[in-house]
C-alpha cells in the first residue's frame, strides 16, 4: 500500500510538472514549482508529497454534470467520471 502511494504522489508531482509547462519548458516549470513548494514547506512544515496529495484531494470531484439532449430538450444530469478524467479536472 504504501509504495502504491509513493507512486500515486510521484504521479502527481510530475502531472502538476506537466501543467505547468508551456512551449517544453520543463526546467523553468520544474524551478517554478520546487520553489513553490519548498515556500510552502517552510511555511507549513510538511511534506511535498503530503501538499500535493491534500490540494489534489481539495480539487477532486466525482460527479460531473453534463447536458443531454433528449426531444429538443436539454438537460443537465450528473456522470460519474474516471480516475484520469478526475486528475484533468482537479489540475485544470
Amino acid at each position: 500500500m504504501l509504495k502504491n502511494l509513493k507512486q500515486f504522489r510521484s504521479l502527481l508531482y510530475i502531472k502538476f510538472l506537466g501543467v505547468l509547462i508551456k512551449k517544453g519548458k520543463k526546467l523553468k516549470a520544474k524551478r517554478i514549482l520546487d520553489t513553490a513548494l519548498s515556500n510552502v514547506i517552510k511555511k507549513l512544515k510538511i511534506p511535498a508529497n503530503f501538499i500535493l496529495y491534500y490540494i489534489f484531494k481539495k480539487l477532486n470531484t466525482f460527479v460531473e454534470a453534463r447536458q443531454i439532449k433528449k426531444r429538443k430538450k436539454i438537460t443537465t444530469v450528473p456522470f460519474p467520471i474516471s480516475f484520469s478524467r478526475r486528475i484533468y479536472l482537479a489540475l485544470k
